[in-house]
């Protein structure tokens, strides 16, 4: 992938459209990652949660009407499924997957973050990121 990058950048290059070869250089140093993070944006309630699910094809995040997701969520690939739940005073507690387990999170004071590591997630160099 990057090999082919540098070839659409020389001929962008040959264009001489400095707009073009700048996004070719942010698509380059962004093939070179170790990880791409996908961050799901917008307004309260507008389905990015669900759209996550979609593309898991499962339902792996908590939704439902009105506001669900109440803190940054992660869903990272990892060699074992659990959930990290970080707080605001920078302690943590690790649980495993259980639909119930993300009720229970929610309701927790100073929540800060929630990292959902699975090993069935399908991207192994894409975090996705779900904001509230």
């Amino acid at each position: 992938m990057e090999r082919e990058l540098e070839i659409i950048r020389n001929n962008i290059l040959f264009l001489r459209n400095e707009y073009l070869e700048k996004l070719c250089d942010v698509a380059i140093d962004i093939v070179k990652r170790d990880k791409i993070e996908v961050v799901f944006v917008g307004k309260l309630s507008t389905g990015k949660t669900t759209i996550m699910n979609a593309l898991l094809g499962k339902d792996i995040m908590p939704t439902g009407i009105g506001t669900i997701t109440k803190s940054i969520n992660t869903i990272i690939k990892s060699d074992e499924d659990k959930i990290e739940v970080i707080y605001k005073d920078g302690s943590s507690e690790i649980h495993q997957i259980d639909e119930k387990v993300f009720g229970l999170i929610n309701e927790k004071p100073n929540l800060k973050a929630v990292n959902v590591y699975l090993k069935d997630f399908p991207f192994s160099s894409v975090i996705f990121v779900d904001t509230p």
